[in-house]
């Protein structure tokens, strides 16, 4: 988000790319968190990347939602509380299956 955010700065990338790449980042983050999480328990991959979909997409709406002050559930909350659920999925059924 760090690297997204100097780059929007820097440069003129338009800002309508922020949602997608905000999207794209969170996903590769879960899944990545997945994978670790069923690697080191392996067991039930999809269930501990689901679950750890599930936090971080929890956390990020409360983070967002007191700084913004509205705590309105939109449909692009919707679509990333899904990309994060099975993100996190995928990268807990990577996870459990690597050895």
């Amino acid at each position: 988000m760090f690297i997204l955010a100097l780059i929007l700065s820097k440069t003129s990338v338009s800002d309508s790319i922020m949602g997608n790449a905000i999207i794209g980042i969170s996903a590769f983050a879960i899944a990545f968190g997945g994978l670790i999480t069923s690697r080191k328990l392996e067991v039930k991959g999809i269930l501990c990347g689901a679950i750890q979909g599930i936090l971080y997409m929890v956390l990020l709406y409360f983070i967002s939602s007191i700084a913004s002050g509205t705590f309105a559930l939109k449909v692009e909350g919707i679509v990333m509380i899904l990309v994060g659920i099975i993100a996190g999925s995928v990268g807990g059924i990577i996870g459990a299956n690597l050895k």
